[in-house]
């Protein structure tokens, strides 16, 4: 198996909470980490995020807009979020690790605990993407194949 389809592997089989509450567009399951996933795709080739590490202060205000914009497209009005959670909870996932604040461990109870992002920010600096699948969201073929 290739690096890139090992990464289209881990995109398809994200863990998301299934729940009557998420729309048959979010295929009945949380919608969190894909969002958040499809805005970093997006912000990479238009040079908002430029390298492997996204930081929870600059990087995350554009990311946070896009994400929100995805996210009123495809939920019931009234329904919010706040980017802070998959951006914490991506943390499980083999390709996203959270970097935590000098001195500070993130913790399982950390993540479960994060739903702002002044609470995500005490915890940690930001994420790092695997060095492979950034490389892969810089390529125009290799964007298109994660978003299929």
């Amino acid at each position: 198996m290739t690096e890139l389809a090992v990464y289209i592997k881990h995109f398809a089989s994200l863990n998301r909470a299934p729940g009557a509450t998420w729309t048959e567009a979010a295929k009945r399951k949380a919608p969190h980490k894909p969002l958040l996933l499809l805005a970093a795709l997006d912000l990479v080739p238009r040079g908002v995020i430029t390298s492997p590490f996204i930081a929870v202060t600059g990087d995350l205000v554009e990311l946070n807009e896009l994400f929100n914009l995805y996210w009123r497209r495809i939920i019931p009005l009234g329904q919010t979020s706040s980017i802070a959670f998959p951006f914490s909870r991506l943390d499980r996932e083999p390709f996203w690790k959270l970097v935590p604040q000098p001195g500070t461990t993130i913790t399982p109870a950390i993540i479960n605990n994060t739903s702002s992002v002044t609470y995500l920010r005490k915890y940690a600096l930001g994420a790092k993407l695997d060095e492979g699948l950034f490389h892969f969201m810089q390529s125009g073929e290799g964007r298109t194949f994660l978003l299929s």
